[in-house]
């Protein structure tokens, strides 16, 4: 079997991205979750794993 993992290194540049602060984030292009969409939402309960 193949060992998976990561081949390609990322492009990312992770240092600033890391020292980001939480209140440094900008959020307003996330549409906000109202009562609508609450209403609308069907909860997904995993299958307990039955291994026999």
């Amino acid at each position: 079997m193949k060992k998976q993992g990561m081949e390609k290194k990322s492009k990312t540049d992770w240092p600033p991205i890391n020292a980001m602060k939480d209140e440094d984030i900008d959020y307003s292009d996330i549409p906000s979750l109202d009562a609508n969409f609450f209403e609308k939402a069907i909860i997904w309960k995993p299958r307990k794993n039955r291994l026999l």
